[in-house]
């Protein structure tokens, strides 16, 4: 699957970040993947590893400022809001097996 880059953050008008969280219980660890969409648009996922919070916000800011879709100037992930673009998120709990696919589902 091949996906459009946005050709340089003056486009990016939208970020939209979809995680999945796992804890697991017997070690007490946590766990995420994500779904990032930019301008509606899927963009890239973040694969299945250990953070908790907003570790797959930071994460997500990361990987948006590496391929150009946003300034690195971005910290946090709200301040995305000062530069025009709005920013948004939605955390769930699942299953280890569904946090796992989550992080792989739409990539190549």
């Amino acid at each position: 699957m091949t996906h459009a880059m946005i050709s340089s953050n003056a486009d990016t008008t939208s970020v939209f970040v979809r995680v999945k969280e796992w804890r697991d219980k017997v070690a007490g660890n946590s766990y995420f993947s994500a779904q990032v969409h930019v301008n509606g648009a899927y963009a890239f996922s973040l694969p299945f590893q250990y953070g908790y919070g907003d570790q797959a916000l930071t994460e997500a800011l990361t990987e948006l400022e590496k391929r150009g879709y946003v300034a690195t100037t971005c910290r946090p992930f709200w301040a995305l809001r000062e530069q025009g673009i709005a920013a948004y998120s939605a955390f769930s709990d699942d299953t280890k097996r569904n946090v796992k696919a989550w992080g792989t589902i739409l990539d190549d």
